[in-house]
């Protein structure tokens, strides 16, 4: 089967399962996000055993599971700081448990095995924790009783959030996404046309300074144009400014896992989906997006 009629039958059977996810939101959303960033996690150990290294993928991948779990039931009730406490705990903990299996461990570079396992849930974990939260921005409970018990928040929320409910968070997680697609198409064929300036040839040689610039310029024009589109209250200012954090930091993403790749000598983190290659190589870009998104809207709305 050709290269294209794979990536043709995965965008008329995927476009329209992440659409319906994306809509739905809620627990639906979480347990997809939590099966396919477990997916892109051991895609991620995977990296690590081509040079010889042994992960604890099993702990890892149940320590991931939990703590996403987490972050969806704790912040739809009581306090932020102590759900906040909750999680570095369990992080705490996990670490330990992975220490203590290192201990009895008769497999080479402990230490090594042990960084991997946590900064794979420090990298893929904790960006996809950002994209439930963000998701289910509207329906933290630590986020009402912080609007209704503060008059600054308040008038900060009604400025940039007016009209906000779930289906408004769903809206806008899919102009993420489609803001972060459109920049890698105009990259792509930017780059191809107009390229001739290596950006970082010794991560990525294709990549060049016309094509990144075309990614910043059509991050920020799309995401503009989309909340136009999808939620026309939300204040221009804010969706340049979000435009100008995705066309950033999702090249940096891109780039980042490009740098892995190129260092344990694949080509793609796997061959699940047909004519695209793995799950960590369609969202290399959102692991670096949505956190800082999530962290600019707390940002506006606290401060």
């Amino acid at each position: 089967m050709k290269e294209f009629t794979k990536r043709l039958i995965v965008f008329i059977l995927g476009v329209p399962l992440g659409l319906a996810v994306i809509y739905e939101g809620g627990l639906l959303f979480t347990v997809v996000a939590v099966i396919l960033s477990a997916i892109a996690l051991n895609e991620y150990y995977k990296f690590s055993e081509t040079k010889k290294l042994k992960p604890m993928k099993f702990i890892g991948t149940m320590t991931h599971t939990v703590i996403l779990l987490t972050v969806f039931f704790l912040y739809r009730s009581s306090q932020a700081i102590d759900n906040g406490l909750v999680l570095a705990v369990l992080l705490i903990f996990a670490t330990l448990i992975v220490l203590t299996f290192e201990l009895f461990s008769k497999k080479d570079n402990p230490f090594l095995n042990f960084s991997v396992t946590i900064s794979g849930l420090v990298y893929i974990t904790g960006s996809f924790a950002c994209l439930i939260l963000l998701r289910n921005f509207y329906s933290q409970s630590w986020i009402l009783n912080a609007i209704a018990s503060n008059h600054n928040i308040q008038q900060n929320f009604n400025t940039i959030f007016f009209g906000m409910n779930d289906l408004w968070c769903g809206w806008f997680v899919l102009s993420i996404i489609l803001t972060v697609w459109l920049g890698d198409t105009a990259a792509y064929l930017f780059g191809m046309w107009l390229g001739r300036h290596k950006l970082l040839p010794r991560v990525s040689p294709k990549k060049t300074w016309e094509g990144a610039i075309a990614c910043f310029i059509f991050s920020v024009v799309s995401f503009i144009i989309l909340l136009k589109l999808f939620l026309p209250q939300f204040p221009v200012e804010n969706s340049a400014v979000i435009g100008i954090i995705i066309g950033i930091t999702g090249q940096l993403g891109d780039l980042a896992e490009s740098r892995l790749k190129r260092d344990v000598g694949l080509k793609d983190s796997s061959h699940i989906i047909p004519g695209h290659g793995g799950f960590l190589d369609r969202f290399d870009s959102i692991l670096f997006v949505v956190p800082s998104v999530f962290i600019y809207l707390l940002a506006v709305l606290f401060i």
